[in-house]
């Protein structure tokens, strides 16, 4: 349980001000980005969220979803050139000219995800973001080029996102690709299956070769077409779980707490700093503001924000 800020102040010295939580509680969340191509459906993001409550690993846990059906990668690349092969199409409004400024961030700050954490800090409410789950791939298979670009192009989007996150890039952010697989025989195209043989090769490799990412293979499942894994059933969304549960299960480095500390300074011995980039709650070091409050109690770590004055 996490306190929410009240307007009361306390002025511990010249230029810093803390406002003292004294009333509500906020609630933290543990929050998840789950995308990719038309596999990426609402059943697999459930399951997900399911595997990672069930895992006890996580508090308040919010699995944000979007998907794109048909994109390749590099639709979410950030690429600009037009006459690069991996140019994302231009999508039709300012600040959207690919797919991860409609999914996670833009300059309008309309993002899927953005929005989730903007509407979580306008209620209040605290959040760390835990991690990223892809299931996409099927699309660059049309083409050698895309297939052996892919690899950096899932690099450069780890890359934004935890800028974006407001992570180190020494700290990047956590996540768990699918490998992809489509049925041989429904697809009937010995040269794209030999495509997607290679993808899953380097999917693989992606997962298993990063210290902040794991791969689940979806070789093997029930799938209602060439494609896509039975939804209908509960096939996808079981295939969400064990990815939630092994995601779960990893030895990952923790993310920054709350994820978007963007701000640091010291007074005394080590107050830690505070968090603005979608709103006015802070982390904090609690022993120092317990001691400067004089309460003789302990705070969340959330509890109290303090703003810098002249």
């Amino acid at each position: 349980m996490h306190m929410k800020t009240k307007i009361a102040s306390i002025t511990l010295f010249a230029g810093i001000t803390l406002l003292q939580s004294q009333t509500s509680y906020a609630v933290h969340h543990d929050v998840f980005f789950a995308g990719g191509q038309s596999n990426a459906k609402i059943q697999w993001a459930n399951g997900i969220e399911s595997g990672l409550n069930g895992s006890g690993s996580y508090e308040n846990v919010i699995v944000v979803h979007a998907n794109t059906s048909g994109a390749a990668l590099r639709y979410w690349s950030g690429v600009t050139a037009s006459n690069d092969p991996f140019y994302p199409p231009t999508l039709g409004s300012p600040g959207l000219d690919n797919l991860y400024q409609v999914h996670f961030f833009n300059t309008n700050g309309t993002g899927v995800l953005e929005t989730e954490f903007a509407q979580l800090m306008t209620a209040g409410d605290t959040y760390t973001f835990r991690g990223l789950f892809w299931f996409q791939g099927e699309g660059d298979t049309s083409s050698d080029t895309f297939v052996n670009a892919y690899a950096g192009l899932f690099d450069d989007l780890i890359d934004t996102l935890t800028a974006d996150i407001g992570q180190a890039s020494t700290n990047p952010v956590n996540f768990s690709i699918t490998v992809i697989d489509a049925d041989e025989v429904a697809l009937n195209d010995p040269a794209r299956y030999a495509r997607v043989n290679n993808l899953r090769t380097i999917q693989q490799s992606i997962g298993d070769s990063a210290s902040h990412g794991i791969a689940s293979d979806s070789r093997g499942l029930d799938r209602i077409d060439q494609w896509h894994v039975n939804h209908v059933t509960s096939a996808l969304s079981d295939f969400g779980s064990a990815a939630g549960t092994a995601f779960a299960a990893a030895s990952f480095s923790p993310p920054s707490d709350g994820s978007s500390i963007i701000y640091q300074d010291d007074f005394e011995t080590g107050l830690i700093g505070w968090q603005t980039a979608y709103g006015p709650l802070s982390i904090v070091n609690d022993a120092i503001l317990g001691n400067a409050l004089n309460t003789g109690g302990s705070y969340s770590g959330r509890g109290v924000q303090f703003t810098e004055t002249t």
